[in-house]
């Protein structure tokens, strides 16, 4: 039988494997080659008449006659009826694998694929050439890296070194490490010490980044305004080009000096006249105060009157929250109580008294009573103190009217916690003896002072608390009610 097979000879042909065109060495025996791919056998596969096909082709082929009645495909194992592709006679028997001829296809000798390698071996072994990182130095490999480049094995050492965007590579300017895509891309942008050329282009070639704006400042062909901008001149000019600029504009420049400077003397004219207006206001209002408290007969309706104008004027100007005043803003009506040193204050027993008030100019006189430690350390009790007065023999008594107590919210104007008493008041009594006075015990408790969020509301802020007392008495029999509440100013020492 061996004898009268044909074989072709590797130098006139090549043969395919598993879709791979290869070279044979040595001459490729007729009955290896797949009568029906023409192509070197894939897994064998031999009928029982002793033909040999590619396993896929075969079942290919046998998959065509399905119309033959009886037959049943087991796992790759044909049984029943069918035809041979090559004879044409009808196969009872089943097909089986033909590890043998397979072994012979894979020991057959050929080159490899990939030229001009020169290696020559086994069928079997060439997948462990290509692969082998010693084998084939012409087979194609990816970047290790997976940077997507492709290229061949012998060229992998040189990519890896100067060719790959993600290779290690260290800033030039900084040293920083990172790979060659980042630095060459995002860090250069960040570089601190990264060179670049003056944007004016001034000649200057390699200046560092972060010396970028020192440069700018000195550079001479930097645009820059003209020294006399604040004079109104609008000009810009290049910083080599200012003192010529200066020179040639000197005229115009001293137009817009006196010009401005005229404009200076006017206002300063007027805030001149501004300044004498407000001191003679301000000695009149202290005349006002000085004579309220201290004088000893009645009152001028007419200067009741002028007062009130003179207290409705717009003084809150230098606060920035009009309903915490103090009293040396404006030393006069209106007033706050401010208590200092809360967590101190908390800790002594001893009721804090305010600065007198009073109820109107030259009226009743009263004081505000502070008890920081209240009921039980737990809350704060305010109390309304009448106090003898400069002009108590001249008022109406009894005295009757409410009180309003107010303690300030200080992050929001009208958003403050209050209480309102009534009071009599007959005879002022001497001060051993007069009392507390009328007010609340429980006034507000230390939990509701701390911040809440929630209703944009702090009492306490910077270890103080303000509060504010309104008085509306009923109008005196020989004097009209002075409209409005009253502040008063405590200080706790």
């Amino acid at each position: 039988m061996a004898s009268q097979r044909r074989f072709v000879s590797s130098q006139e042909k090549t043969y395919a494997y598993k879709g791979v065109e290869y070279t044979f060495v040595d001459t490729v025996p007729e009955d290896l080659v797949c009568p029906i791919c023409k192509d070197l056998l894939d897994d064998a596969q031999q009928t029982p008449c002793g033909h040999l096909f590619c396993k896929e082709c075969l079942e290919k082929t046998i998959s065509g006659q399905r119309c033959h009645e009886g037959y049943v495909v087991y796992g790759g194992w044909h049984r029943g009826s069918s035809e041979c592709p090559v004879c044409r006679s009808q196969q009872n028997k089943a097909v089986y694998d033909d590890t043998y001829n397979d072994r012979r296809v894979k020991s057959l000798k050929v080159k490899c694929p990939n030229l001009p390698c020169q290696w020559t071996g086994p069928l079997s072994q060439v997948g462990k050439h290509k692969s082998s990182a010693s084998g084939c130095q012409h087979e194609k490999v990816k970047c290790p890296k997976a940077c997507g480049e492709e290229m061949t094995r012998e060229c992998l050492p040189q990519h890896q070194q100067s060719s790959c965007p993600l290779r290690a590579h260290c800033c030039r300017y900084c040293c920083k490490q990172d790979t060659y895509r980042n630095i060459t891309t995002k860090h250069y942008e960040i570089c601190e010490r990264f060179p670049l050329p003056c944007p004016n282009k001034c000649g200057k070639q390699r200046i560092v980044k972060k010396e970028i704006e020192q440069h700018l400042a000195e550079c001479p062909e930097q645009m820059i305004k003209c020294t006399y901008l604040e004079m109104g001149c609008q000009e810009t000019v290049a910083r080599r080009h200012l003192e010529q600029h200066k020179e040639e504009r000197k005229d115009h420049h001293l137009l817009l000096a006196v010009d401005r400077v005229a404009q200076v003397c006017t206002v300063m004219s007027q805030l001149a006249l501004r300044q004498q207006q407000l001191e003679r206001e301000v000695a009149q209002l202290r005349r006002e105060r000085d004579g309220c408290y201290y004088s000893s007969g009645g009152y001028n309706t007419a200067h009741l009157v002028h007062t009130k104008v003179k207290i409705d004027r717009p003084m809150f100007f230098l606060c920035q929250r009009k309903w915490l005043e103090n009293d040396k803003a404006f030393p006069s009506l209106p007033w706050i109580v401010k208590l200092e040193r809360f967590e101190s204050a908390t800790a002594s027993r001893t009721a804090i008294e305010s600065k007198p008030f009073f109820t109107h100019p030259t009226g009743h006189q009263f004081c505000l009573l502070v008890c920081p430690n209240g009921t039980g350390r737990r809350s704060i009790s305010v109390f309304i103190t009448p106090m003898a007065g400069p002009s108590d023999e001249h008022l109406q008594w009894p005295f009757k009217g409410k009180v309003e107590i107010s303690l300030l919210n200080q992050l929001v104007d009208e958003e403050h916690t209050s209480a309102v008493v009534e009071m009599t008041v007959n005879r002022i009594q001497p001060p051993e003896i007069r009392g507390l006075g009328r007010g609340r015990k429980e006034f507000i408790s230390y939990a509701d002072l701390l911040k809440k969020e929630s209703l944009n509301r702090q009492y306490l802020m910077d270890d103080c608390v303000y509060f504010r007392v309104k008085l509306q008495p009923d109008k005196p029999a020989h004097a009209p009610a002075h409209g409005g509440g009253w502040y008063v100013a405590l200080h706790h020492q």
